[in-house]
């Protein structure tokens, strides 16, 4: 999905639109999986959810050491690892930041979170020679959408036959248009350093 949103935002429309086309298809397949999953064991996937707050710590370091599984996935030399670890805990720390201490909402924080690590790995990657996508994909990819994406699923499914369904039409739009604004912000957020260093060079 960032993929696909980058292409498009970099021109390149035709390869953008069939990254987002994969994409989708990918994002049903799970969504299959996971609502399907979960109607054959008895229950289903709540529309609104809340969750506990998590410390910044525990926030920071998780999402630090998640960064690091890219480089371990492409084969990467060992020196990227690090970069990818710190881009990954200084953007969910803004990430945290931004949700709770300032209040921002979620696409917002995302694309505050996005900045940092574009900010700091858009140069880092370009002098090393480090792929961008092995550790600034790696830094954000925790903040995609998914359980946005898989509510707006099971919510779709759950309109079928209902009288009466405003409630759920309404989370099920809210879910799936905060999941859009997220992964536009994020593309945002990951684009900008890169068009920044590029009329910086010139």
């Amino acid at each position: 999905v960032l993929n696909g949103a980058i292409e498009i935002a970099e021109r390149r429309h035709d390869m953008g639109l069939a990254r987002l086309a994969d994409a989708a298809l990918t994002i049903l397949a799970i969504s299959a999986g996971v609502v399907g999953g979960l109607l054959i064991g008895g229950t289903g996937l709540p529309l609104t959810a809340t969750t506990d707050a998590i410390p910044l710590w525990l926030d920071v370091l998780a999402a630090a050491v998640l960064a690091m599984c890219y480089p371990v996935y492409f084969s990467m030399p060992i020196r990227t690892f690090g970069w990818a670890f710190l881009a990954g805990g200084l953007a969910h720390a803004a990430h945290w930041v931004a949700l709770t201490w300032w209040h921002w909402n979620a696409p917002t924080s995302s694309l505050l979170a996005c900045l940092v690590a574009g900010g700091l790995l858009t140069p880092v990657c370009h002098s090393r020679h480090i792929p961008f996508a092995g550790a600034g994909f790696a830094a954000v990819v925790a903040l995609v959408p998914g359980v946005y994406l898989f509510r707006a699923a099971a919510g779709t499914l759950s309109l079928v036959g209902k009288a009466h369904a405003e409630a759920v039409l309404e989370a099920t739009a809210s879910d799936l248009a905060t999941a859009i604004a997220i992964v536009l912000a994020m593309a945002v957020g990951l684009v900008v350093p890169h068009r920044i260093r590029i009329r910086l060079a010139r």
